[in-house]
């Protein structure tokens, strides 16, 4: 992945992948930039895996869709791609359903707060 930095779309979808294939995939999509679309949905990622994935996430400044639904994210996983929304500055549309990921209702607030104005799927 790692040299193909010009990519704008992935699709990992129902790979189930879990926290060990988005802790493996992370340090490579830090090199896609002009990344526009991802799509991590149906994959088993727990806090793990979304805590490994934010980093990259947040250095992707082309993205403007992120889907994250039926994963199996908690309040740790969910409160790290939520502190990095206020600088995916591109990024319109999110994906990060309930209850398929297991956050709170506190946490949920925060995502909606952080992602005022734009299309989410909570």
């Amino acid at each position: 992945l790692a040299v193909m930095g010009s990519m704008t779309w992935l699709d990992f979808s129902d790979n189930h992948i879990g926290d060990e294939g988005a802790i493996a995939l992370a340090p490579a999509l830090k090199f896609m930039g002009s990344m526009t679309a991802l799509d991590f949905s149906r994959n088993n990622i727990g806090d793990a895996g979304a805590i490994a994935l934010a980093p990259s996430l947040a250095v992707m400044g082309s993205m403007n869709t992120l889907c994250l639904n039926a994963n199996n994210i908690g309040d740790d996983g969910a409160s790290a791609i939520c502190a990095l929304l206020p600088h995916m500055e591109a990024l319109n549309h999110l994906e990060i359903d309930q209850p398929n990921n297991h956050y709170s209702s506190a946490v949920a607030s925060q995502i909606r707060s952080s992602f005022l104005g734009k299309e989410l799927f909570v």
